[in-house]
């Protein structure tokens, strides 16, 4: 009944999000399920938001209006006999084939999202705080946790999902992202491409869900995915209104790719794309240049609108739109210098280096020595398919016709990998490049057609189902989903302490736990804390740096009650860094005003006696 109840409520959000979307669209797009629900979406996530600002999030009257005006949506649409726009044309053997794969990948993938939440930023913000935000009825910021400050346009959604569902239908709506980036590549070959086979949008759905990064990231609870279908939903949009010269594609893409940005900060990057690509088809139909102007600011207008939101609440609490980045321009209120170079190194840290050398290696080691869980090898597998079909389109150069895509499709992808070569070298930030490529790499193989570079691609696809069947292995889904394990046993076996978040959640009501060097837990404790983000044991070695005394007043000022701490890792964060004479402070502070009260192995709680 649990899992019932959740895909239930996924469901729910889904046709809601539709049918709300086609009562606001016009024709030539009233039947596109990508563009209905993808602006269903936005409508969903921006009356949250609204709400929450206003302290109004209650459960009981968000889930009974909704309920409401599903079914007057529902009444309204059942008079339309054709609902969905689907394709007529019947697939062929090839394309059968294709389909099966992918019915693989993604069966393989939705059994892994029907589990509870276990992945490291689920837990820390992306669930974590939707779930608190419901529990107190409206939306802030917590200073100590910098990924509260984060764009979170998606995570509006999240929450409409524990709303209606729960954590699971939080899952599934990220996972859905594939299925709407799968009819979107069929709206890009159809109307902007002009292939009206099926072949070409399953190979560049294909290319683009074998990449082992895009599965895995898919079935968390994370923003990545859902990120790649509002670019590409944007560029299609914007695509089309310069080959259609339909106004709505104009406003809708402006929309979208200001919900793109107000569900990732990286989203910044690929304003450049759009701006070289605006000039681009206005100057192909001969636009005069005050009439580009004009629309290009206005386009941008409407960008940074419907991206505001976040960013005007940044500035309102810290002075910075940015938060936590750019300090050196805007600082920030609960950043200073030294936690904000931390950050830096954090984020740089992702990736084998940044000299000329390790950028030529680039495409060798992204295609070859990626792994998951290990930050220096990018903390996430691309595989081989998009190296080998460079390799191809590269000996078949001359087949092309570069002028079939704007000239802005390809140096795009240089300068975004640039970038992210700069930033922050984690797989997963690629995965809306990825899907353009994906898009991309199919337009110009297909000039090639050769039926050996489609039997490559099909052994490629074909073993790289090992990935998600690996996944599949690994987690185990299977016994969650036949009850043959419990939650809290699945949990246990992604989350070393969950026995004792367990028993932290009977504490009495009034205790408040601060979290060292324990790691992504926060969404399971039902209890106050206090656990700063990436840097956990920061302000409690600052405030040994100065002294005990200063330590007990910090602790009594937040109110905390208990220390649940990672003995050895903090015993090793501590010499490691240099705090030798804090970490002496430490061994004093704990004889004196801690009593130990729980204890699994290095994680211990401490009751702080004062």
């Amino acid at each position: 009944m649990f899992i019932i109840k959740e895909i239930a409520g996924f469901f729910f959000i889904i046709f809601f999000t539709f049918f709300l979307g086609r009562l606001i669209l016009s024709p030539p797009f009233k039947k596109k399920i990508s563009i209905s629900v993808g602006l269903g979406f936005v409508i969903i996530s921006y009356l949250i938001f609204l709400l929450g600002i206003l302290r109004l999030l209650n459960t009981i009257f968000i889930f009974t209006f909704s309920l409401v005006i599903f079914i007057l949506l529902l009444i309204y649409n059942l008079k339309d006999k054709k609902i969905f726009f689907l394709p007529e044309n019947k697939p062929d053997k090839l394309s059968r084939f294709l389909i099966l794969l992918i019915f693989l990948y993604l069966s393989l993938t939705f059994l892994c999202t029907l589990t509870p939440p276990v992945s490291a930023d689920a837990l820390n913000y992306h669930l974590y705080l939707p779930k608190l935000w419901l529990k107190e009825g409206r939306i802030f910021t917590i200073p100590f946790n910098i990924y509260s400050f984060f764009p979170q346009g998606w995570e509006m959604l999240y929450l409409y999902a524990f709303i209606v569902g729960g954590e699971i239908s939080a899952k599934l709506l990220h996972f859905s992202s594939l299925f709407l980036i799968l009819f979107l590549f069929y709206y890009f070959f159809k109307d902007i491409f002009s292939f009206n086979s099926f072949i070409y949008p399953l190979i560049s759905f294909l290319i683009f869900i074998s990449t082992p990064v895009v599965m895995c990231v898919a079935s968390w609870a994370y923003v990545d995915v859902i990120q790649a279908f509002y670019i590409l939903l944007s560029l299609y949009l914007l695509l089309f209104y310069f080959k259609k010269e339909e106004k709505a594609a104009f406003y809708l893409s402006a929309i979208f790719l200001g919900f793109a940005t107000s569900i990732k900060y990286l989203t910044f990057i690929w304003l450049i794309f759009f701006f070289f690509l605006f000039l681009e088809e206005s100057i192909k139909k001969r636009i005069t240049k005050f009439t580009i102007l004009k629309q290009l600011l206005f386009y941008f207008f409407l960008i940074f609108l419907f991206a505001s939101p976040f960013y005007l609440r940044n500035f309102s609490e810290t002075g910075n739109p940015f938060y936590p980045f750019f300090y050196n321009i805007f600082d920030g209120k609960f950043l200073n210098p030294e936690k904000s170079h931390l950050l830096s190194l954090y984020f740089e840290s992702f990736g084998y280096g940044r000299s000329f050398k390790d950028l030529i290696l680039l495409p060798f080691r992204l295609s070859f020595f990626a792994q998951f869980g290990n930050p220096y090898r990018f903390d996430g597998v691309i595989g081989i398919i998009y190296l080998v079909a460079l390799i191809i389109i590269t000996f078949n150069f001359k087949k092309l016709n570069l002028k079939i895509l704007p000239r802005s499709f390809l140096y795009f992808p240089v300068i975004f990998v640039l970038v992210w070569f700069k930033l922050s070298q984690q797989a997963r930030f690629l995965i809306p490049l990825l899907a353009f490529l994906s898009l991309i790499l199919v337009v110009f193989i297909q000039r090639i057609n050769s039926s050996k570079i489609n039997l490559v691609f099909l052994i490629l696809f074909s073993l790289n189902l090992w990935y998600p069947f690996s996944f599949f292995i690994k987690d185990k889904p299977y016994l969650f989903l036949t009850g043959k394990e419990t939650r809290a046993k699945y949990i246990t076996r992604h989350i070393y302490i969950y026995p004792l978040i367990e028993k932290i959640n009977k504490l009495p009501s009034s205790s408040k736990i601060m979290l060292i060097n324990i790691g992504p837990a926060g969404f399971y404790l039902e209890r106050d804390f206090y656990q700063e983000a990436i840097f956990e044991d920061y302000t409690f070695k600052n405030k040994l740096r100065k002294g005990i005394t200063s330590l007990i007043a910090f602790l009594k000022k937040e109110k905390i009650t208990h220390i649940l701490i990672n003995e050895r890792r903090t015993k090793k964060s501590f010499l490691s860094s240099g705090f030798h004479k804090e970490f002496l402070k430490y061994l004093v502070f704990k004889k004196r005003y801690l009593e130990k009260a729980l204890q699994k192995e290095n994680f211990i709680l401490y009751k702080i006696i004062f």
